[in-house]
């Protein structure tokens, strides 16, 4: 069970063996130190485009980090290719600290299980997670199913019958759904879409039957008569809809999240590293900056590199199964 709580990344952290991110600088790491980090503003890449959660939390951090640090941390969206440039670019940079990425679990464990890139995991070292969201599962009101154990019997009794939105082929919620799908053992039709915001609109407008949105998404629209939240994805209730069952009280096998953080080329030296991390960490106990993350339906995390590496191994886990039965593996 992917489990979203803190304790449960210490443990993991604790235990974690560092095989697939080669160039990860942990603590003891025989780096040589660096010159005063950071001498000149920091270039933080974000894998997606501006006004997203990715963009918004870049932003709330890169303020944070500017005003701890003593130097401007600007923020540079290259959304193209699904992140993948951006990602790529980051692994070519100088291994100063002065170039980072603020991005996601999607371009180091996900892309890489379905297209061969001209990056390796080996070269990109997580550093630190700000903050982990996740999913909810949403149908159209005129279905009349009211809740997600409902949503399952119908669909076991209509195979093929019920549809879903997808923000984007092999993507997070494409790829969450169809391991629900497969676990629930039900059939149901995907529905691509350019992004989750036309997904959203899609299930609004009675289009589609059910969509897997991002929780930021739906939280907005839980008073929406068009459409019902049936279940949220986390590990445990959120705060911001305490009356919203979890998937995992129907299906104890299913936790799925996302997550944010920094990230930088391998083989940076360990004090830059212990300043961003430290820097992270601080920033997610910034008040102003948990606020606007409850506002987002997102949970607080500032993890150190070994908790981080830890919540990795368990995403590749999830993605490797969920990727196979979406039929997307790389050949």
């Amino acid at each position: 069970m992917r489990k979203l709580s803190r304790r449960t990344f210490l443990r993991a952290g604790a235990a974690v063996t560092v095989t697939s991110f080669a160039g990860a600088t942990l603590p003891g790491t025989a780096y040589a130190q660096s010159s005063p980090f950071p001498a000149r503003p920091v270039t933080v890449l974000v894998p997606y485009a501006a006004g997203g959660n990715t963009d918004t939390l870049a932003r709330l951090a890169c303020q944070f980090l500017s005003k701890r640090l003593g130097q401007n941390f600007v923020v540079e969206n290259l959304p193209t290719a699904g992140g993948v440039v951006a990602t790529e670019t980051l692994s070519r940079a100088e291994k100063d600290g002065h170039t980072l990425m603020f991005g996601a679990e999607t371009t180091i464990v996900i892309m890489p299980l379905m297209q061969n890139l001209n990056y390796s995991v080996d070269d990109i070292a997580p550093l630190s997670a700000l903050a982990a969201g996740t999913y909810i599962l949403a149908t159209r009101k005129s279905l009349g199913l009211t809740t997600l154990a409902e949503f399952v019997a119908y669909a076991k009794e209509n195979p093929g019958k019920l549809n879903y939105a997808v923000g984007s082929i092999g993507g997070n919620t494409h790829l969450s759904m169809a391991r629900f799908a497969k676990l629930t053992e039900i059939e149901l039709e995907k529905i691509p879409y350019p992004g989750g915001g036309p997904a959203t609109a899609a299930l609004l407008a009675g289009e589609v039957d059910a969509y897997f949105g991002n929780a930021s998404e739906l939280l907005k629209l839980a008073s929406n008569p068009e459409i019902v939240l049936l279940a949220v994805s986390s590990a445990e209730r959120l705060k911001q809809a305490p009356d919203l069952p979890t998937v995992a009280e129907f299906l104890p096998s299913f936790v799925a999240r996302t997550w944010n953080g920094f990230m930088a080329p391998a083989g940076l030296p360990a004090d830059v590293v212990e300043t961003i991390v430290n820097a992270t960490i601080e920033a997610s106990k910034d008040p102003e900056i948990r606020e606007r993350m409850e506002v987002l339906g997102i949970t607080p995390l500032g993890t150190t590199q070994a908790e981080l590496l830890a919540m990795i191994e368990e995403d590749k886990a999830f993605y490797t199964e969920a990727v196979e039965i979406a039929g997307l593996s790389k050949r």
